[in-house]
């Protein structure tokens, strides 16, 4: 007699690395939530559990909620409170959730609605959260912003960061690997505004191809989490390219697009930036920054008019004390899926002055 349920929300849990001492450790945390899967690739088996952990936790909170607040009897809604003011208000569900299945949602018409894990992070404690959240904020609308309008970037010098003498050696060796794994590569910072990096690392070596970005106020930090990015897609590449018939039933709008292409299409597709005017990032930049969470709140409301919310989402199983957070804005882009929406209907839009949308409605290629 075969077992059709579980008591708990995994279904499995995997790790996984190669014989050699300096090869990464792949760490995969299935669920009975399909769209709550967690991934983590790192050096350190340790670090690769908490990546993949973290992102189950985080894909759990938003695809099995079962509070309920309503307006006017009708629309689902969710707290949330002002980053910059404190403010406390409501925001619709639909832009928080990933489930439109949730009770919640019951006999609301969710055909329109659209949203991502824009925003989602995990932490043991809230500012941690906060801030994770922030993070992912910000990379999110960086990469919307600079694939719609073909924006040039700053280019990373490998060899820079190779020759800093306090250069730690976990990211030494993420370089080394990922030049010797690649035929091309190059990183780029994207980020739309100062203070904070986004690394948008592209490369591609034979029939594998591969997109990673990385975030954060510490240049090393943000590269090193883009080339932990790019290196867990290429291996995925990889195993696509040998074996494209195991990966056909994939449902994921942004995997089946991202693996669609050809390499060529691929590197065409970010030709503004390989081919483009994007200058050397200055040396000045390559040393750690000393910018606060809230000067970036102020920036992003200064530049783009973003007021930036969050709300706390608690997690289905009670004994779990991790913080849960969704950072947003009514103001900034909804969502990486750029098919789905017009991004001049968005207050951001009004702050891109001299831009010109030339990817509208096209798909970014990015898994």
């Amino acid at each position: 007699m075969g077992i059709h349920a579980t008591p708990f929300l995994l279904k499995n849990f995997s790790v996984k690395s190669k014989l050699f001492l300096d090869s990464y450790v792949h760490a995969e945390v299935h669920s009975i939530h399909e769209n709550a899967k967690g991934f983590g690739l790192r050096y350190n088996k340790n670090s690769a559990i908490k990546a993949g952990i973290g992102e189950h936790i985080e894909r759990v909170c938003s695809v099995s909620n079962f509070t309920k607040q309503v307006i006017n009897d009708s629309f689902p809604v969710i707290d949330c409170f002002n980053l910059l003011t404190g403010e406390l208000g409501k925001v619709q569900a639909d832009k928080i959730f990933m489930n439109y299945n949730l009770p919640m949602f019951k006999g609301v018409d969710t055909k329109s609605f659209s949203t991502d894990s824009c925003g989602l992070a995990s932490h043991i404690t809230s500012m941690e959260a906060i801030e994770g959240g922030l993070k992912e904020f910000i990379e999110r609308q960086s990469l919307v912003t600079n694939w719609l309008t073909r924006s040039s970037g700053e280019t990373i010098s490998f060899e820079m960061l190779k020759n800093k003498n306090f250069l730690n050696i976990k990211l030494l060796n993420l370089l080394k690997y990922a030049e010797k794994m690649s035929d091309t590569i190059i990183a780029v910072n994207i980020s739309i505004i100062d203070g904070i990096f986004v690394i948008l690392t592209i490369g591609s070596n034979g029939n594998a191809f591969s997109s990673g970005i990385g975030t954060d106020r510490n240049l090393e930090k943000a590269v090193e989490s883009s080339l932990n990015e790019y290196l867990m897609i290429l291996e995925s590449s990889f195993m696509r390219a040998k074996n494209p018939e195991a990966f056909k039933e994939s449902t994921e709008k942004y995997v089946v697009n991202f693996y669609s292409l050809t390499v060529k299409e691929f590197l065409n597709s970010f030709k503004y930036l390989i081919e483009g005017e994007s200058k050397q990032l200055s040396e000045i930049s390559y040393y750690p920054s000393t910018t606060t969470m809230n000067s970036l709140l102020l920036n992003l409301k200064e530049h783009y008019g973003l007021n930036i919310y969050a709300c706390f989402l608690p997690h289905p199983l009670k004994e779990i004390n991790s913080k849960v957070v969704k950072v947003f804005s009514p103001d900034g882009f909804p969502s990486i899926d750029t098919e789905l929406f017009d991004p001049e209907e968005f207050e951001i839009s009004k702050y891109l002055t001299g831009k010109r949308f030339y990817n509208k409605y096209k798909a970014i290629p990015f898994a």
